[in-house]
């Protein structure tokens, strides 16, 4: 605003001017690097990748990152299963003709859960793969990233695999190649379960980190398990198999 005082024209100069480099200095200050001035606005973010790309991009990343999210969830369980007091702390069991306490039991079931591992990033590639090509799938930072993660895991549970089942650990505990999954399956349920009532303890007794993690993990291989059905009458009879 500027103010014209009558007979006054050098004052109404002055005072233009004097308005005018006002202005220009709280306008330079807002942008000071050393941001002096409060209330100013800070510089916007950066924008992912992500962010400027299609949804159909971000939903295939969104299922890699899952699918990721699930192997590492069934890695940490296959390690809990070599702990020697996992068998006094779990009522996780095999099929009648396989109970065994003891190491035995508990190398099979890390053998079972690498190998449902394997299964999954094969597959997860795979699908990868074919979204690539089919330019679904942009090879973004984040999906090479994802991407490698995946391959990483891929190679660690090959080698474990092949080192639990040196002995033929499979064919001795009488367990057919195509029920492996569905065995992996009802090993992670039971551990679900087993997750689900530590952590109200853990509510119960005032521990919020242990029951987060416990909750989170369970949730994420219940929803996997449902998942991988597509149905309510699939669910159900996938629950009502591996739950007896």
């Amino acid at each position: 605003v500027v103010l014209n005082y009558p007979g006054s024209t050098s004052s109404g100069q002055l005072y233009r001017q004097n308005s005018f480099t006002g202005v220009s200095r709280r306008s330079s200050g807002c942008f000071d690097k050393e941001n002096q001035y409060p209330g100013c606005p800070l510089p916007p973010p950066d924008l992912s990748e992500e962010t400027l790309l299609a949804p159909e991009h971000n939903e295939v990343l969104a299922k890699l990152r899952f699918i990721s999210m699930l192997v590492d969830t069934i890695i940490g369980v296959a390690r809990s299963k070599a702990a020697p007091l996992a068998g006094l702390t779990e009522t996780t069991r095999l099929p009648t003709s396989q109970e065994n306490d003891g190491p035995l039991q508990r190398r099979l079931q890390q053998l079972l859960l690498y190998m449902r591992s394997l299964q999954l990033l094969s597959q997860t590639l795979e699908f990868a793969r074919s979204e690539l090509k089919s330019k679904r799938l942009k090879p973004s930072s984040s999906v090479k990233s994802t991407l490698a993660t995946m391959n990483e895991r891929f190679r660690h549970c090959l080698s474990m695999s092949k080192m639990l089942n040196a002995e033929n650990l499979l064919v001795e505990a009488g367990i057919e190649p195509g029920d492996t999954s569905l065995t992996a399956d009802k090993i992670l349920y039971h551990y679900a379960l087993e997750q689900c009532q530590s952590a109200a303890l853990d509510e119960l007794f005032n521990n919020p980190g242990e029951c987060v993690q416990r909750y989170q993990a369970a949730h994420v291989i219940l929803h996997a398990l449902q998942f991988q059905t597509g149905s309510q009458v699939a669910t159900r009879k996938l629950l009502s198999a591996i739950s007896d």
